[in-house]
């Protein structure tokens, strides 16, 4: 029988769900069957029925995770789904703490009633409602119940490669769908007075902490303690959070297993001064756990952490002595049977790969320090041991790596457990009387100082944090085997066999990424990156290179950054690190603003501007910031040809400098015309050309045709007329294109290809299309997201 049964189980049922996101429901029954089979057919043969059982245990728990998570994820099971992108009334409460941000205000609500083609239906579940705000406009408070006339939307997905899941982090909450109400659209017509007595107790709790915590501090440093009391990171600047990220600090403002350690600690000292005897201390530590779990907002790391501290106390009623990697195991699997989505959590991840590196690697790594004081060997042991576990996981989610983590921690971390219970006790003492408040807030203003300070210091410094792509799946098996080697020569083992076998296997591990490699090396791959409305098109020449036509922007949006957070994120997540050649096709916010966000973080060796004659602040901003970082410019006009390669060639189709002069036609009819070159394969990339350029281009005629043709325009109706298509004669289309109000795409166009049987591939419904060819055929298409 296997040691630590239980562990393995956990293990194949977060397999499980893992995979659920590559196979279906039918394909896990039907791997379930085949090795079940396997298992009754090795058993009859060696007649040997002692692992019958677990081998059993672990493929039921494998098919268990992969279809518990598809049902989780599946909008069309949710009660929400039958009222999902239709105009409906809801009547719900708020039952959170309204979010304030610079432009919307986001509140937590449960929807009781939703009124639907002359009915009203009861539901009951959490959305999360989103309103544009001012300094005018109405905030509701938690207990006020709304009626909301809108729509109701399934949380976004990502649509391209590594991109922000916001519905597995909203379903990971309980919340399962979102709406966008303008303030006129969200009428209050109460306030319900009796809530859940949870929801009640966690609200008063959190706010009792929040005021008191206000009260005796500047707004920094009481921000920066309502983290490291009860999590509550709302009132951080995005100079804040930006700092505790580089710094490798972050984790300070994550309740986790020291907050419970100490609250523990505490209790167990109070109690022991009343006499209290030791079970019934244990069973009264068990209740102030779980009331701490809610009082911090039941994150996953917080739940891992106060379950193993339940399992300990009542190891400790029943006389049994708890396994720690059990304990670990055990809360894993009890979190993710309540909701799989959780798997997905970064905290999640974050929390329970840090714990299991503690265990495995904080011994040894002690031992190996006894040269060094106590105190530095234990935090110094803990960071690189939590570091060890975690910095995979945080290269793949945040393409960085902290190289300061391991310093910055030795100097902050002693101080970040006596302003916990410092911060404790001015709640306490606050709550009671002001003068011991204020006396007891000095005390804690100068560690969150300092904290805040060193937080800063670290940050700022050049090479506090490492840019890294994502490792891929080669890198990943890699590091673990990397890791089993560490582990084993930090435990003393000395079997030559082992070793050679890990050598063995890197080198498998090796060579494979080498051969894909290879086998991939001659192959141009052209994606049309989803930036929503705009356009983003990333070429991966056979010789390596990188080219970007167009970055996408924000269309004037204040609050979000296309570059920063979909450009850049998608290149890393490719294994880019800079591009060769940018490109804008016109100086429009939609295709240069993106490009503007890479020069800005120095990700571009080469920037080609269209020719103009005319200035513009956004051609100007091009320029300064090129010209800053000693970026070479050049400027494209019909007539050019870039040479990329031995075998892949750009060439500029318009416009002339008849056109650039001509003040007749706009800023988008001035849109470079590109026509890419790979042996008998083409793409034609047309920015946003309407029917007065189409018009003009019309003399390249043999030169227009194209297998691929990114539709001019996102599709508008100004653009893609019947000649031009017919000029181009594309066997597939692509249409670049987000939510916007413009009616892109247009009716017409969508006929338009259709009747001249063109493949039509759009980003707003696939997400992501990579074309990739050998210069002879296109050999795949692939899409981030099968189409409706």
């Amino acid at each position: 029988m296997l040691k630590r049964l239980l562990c393995w189980a956990a293990a194949s049922y977060i397999t499980g769900v893992f995979s659920a996101q590559y196979i279906s429901i039918e394909q896990s029954i039907v791997l379930v069957f085949i090795a079940l089979l396997i298992c009754i057919v090795k058993i009859i043969i060696s007649r040997n029925t002692v692992n019958l059982f677990p081998a059993m245990l672990f493929v039921c728990m494998l098919a268990v995770g992969t279809i518990q998570f598809k049902i989780a994820s599946n909008t069309n099971l949710k009660p929400i789904a039958q009222f999902v992108d239709k105009p409906v009334t809801f009547t719900c409460q708020v039952i959170e703490q309204p979010v304030v941000k610079k432009e919307r205000i986001e509140y937590t609500v449960r929807i009781s009633r939703v009124y639907f083609n002359n009915n009203w239906y009861s539901i009951h579940t959490k959305v999360k409602l989103i309103c544009p705000g001012n300094n005018k406009t109405p905030i509701y408070q938690y207990g006020d119940i709304l009626q909301v006339r809108n729509e109701l939307h399934i949380p976004s997905q990502p649509f391209n490669e590594g991109g922000f899941n916001y519905n597995y982090y909203l379903n990971a909450k309980g919340i399962h769908a979102v709406s966008y109400a303008a303030p006129y659209q969200i009428k209050k017509i109460g306030v319900l007075m009796r809530t859940n007595i949870i929801e009640e107790f966690v609200y008063r709790s959190r706010q009792s902490v929040t005021r008191t915590v206000n009260k005796f501090l500047p707004e920094n440093e009481a921000a920066l303690l309502k983290g490291i009391i009860i999590g509550d990171r709302t009132g951080f600047s995005e100079k804040m959070t930006e700092n505790f990220s580089r710094s490798g600090l972050s984790h300070l403002v994550a309740v986790s297993g020291m907050h419970v350690a100490i609250l523990l600690t505490g209790i167990t000292y109070l109690l022991g001064l009343f006499n209290i005897n030791k079970y019934l201390s244990k069973v009264i530590s068990i209740i102030f756990i779980i009331l701490f779990i809610f009082i911090t907002g039941c994150t996953p790391s917080v739940l891992r952490a106060s379950i193993m501290a339940i399992i300990f106390l009542l190891s400790y009623l029943v006389n049994r002595e708890a396994d720690a990697y059990t304990s670990l195991f055990f809360s894993a699997l009890a979190i993710l049977l309540y909701n799989p989505i959780i798997l997905f959590d970064i905290g999640f991840q974050l929390s329970f790969c840090a714990t299991l590196s503690l265990f495995l690697f904080y011994k040894p790594i002690y031992s190996k320090l006894g040269v060094l004081p106590k105190w530095i060997r234990e935090v110094a042991a803990a960071s690189i041991a939590a570091q060890i576990g975690t910095v995979i996981i945080v290269a793949y989610h945040f393409n960085g790596v902290s190289l300061i983590s391991i310093v910055s921690n030795l100097i902050v971390v002693p101080f970040t457990s006596i302003v916990l219970i410092s911060g404790v006790i001015l709640y306490v003492l606050g709550s009671i009387n002001a003068v011991a408040g204020y006396i007891i807030a000095g005390f804690s203003y100068v560690l969150l100082k300092f904290i805040l300070f060193s937080s800063s210091l670290f940050a700022n410094l050049p090479f506090a944090t490492l840019a890294v792509p994502s490792p891929d799946l080669f890198f990943v098996i890699a590091y673990l085997l990397i890791l089993f080697m560490l582990y084993n020569l930090l435990q003393g083992t000395k079997n030559i066999f082992q070793f050679r076998s890990v050598f063995f296997l890197l080198i498998v591990v090796f060579i494979s990424s080498v051969v894909v490699q290879f086998w991939q090396k001659n192959n141009l791959e052209v994606t049309f990156v989803n930036v929503g409305q705009g356009d983003c098109i990333f070429l991966r020449c056979p010789g390596g290179k990188t080219i970007l036509v167009d970055g996408g922007g924000s269309e004037g949006r204040n609050d979000y950054n296309v570059g920063e957070n979909i450009v850049i994120p998608y290149l890393l997540k490719r294994g880019v690190m800079s591009i060769d050649v940018a490109v804008v096709s016109h100086y429009h916010d939609d295709h240069a603003e993106g490009i503007l966000t890479m020069l800005e973080n120095m990700l571009i060796k080469t920037l080609m501007l269209p020719l103009r004659e005319e200035e513009n602040q956004l051609k100007k901003n091009l320029v300064e910031n090129a010209n800053h970082r000693l970026v070479p410019i050049y400027y494209l006009s019909k007539g050019d040809k870039l040479k990329i390669d031995n075998k892949v060639v750009v060439e500029v189709l318009g416009p002339g400098m008849n056109q650039v002069k001509n003040p007749l036609l706009n800023e988008n009819n001035k849109s470079l015309i590109l026509k890419l070159q790979y042996g008998s394969v083409s793409f034609l990339l047309t920015g946003d050309i309407e029917k007065e350029a189409e018009g003009y281009i019309a003399e390249c005629g043999g030169l227009l045709t194209a297998n691929v043709l990114k539709v001019p325009h996102h599709g508008s109706d100004t653009s893609s007329t019947e000649k031009f298509l017919r000029q181009v004669s594309p066997e597939y289309a692509v249409i670049s294109v987000g939510r916007n109000n413009f009616g892109h795409p247009s009716k017409q166009v969508l006929e338009r290809l259709e009747n001249n049987k063109i493949s039509i591939y759009r980003t707003d419904v696939n997400g992501t299309v990579t074309f990739i060819t050998d210069g002879k055929v296109i050999k795949n298409i692939k899409v981030f997201k099968e189409g409706e």
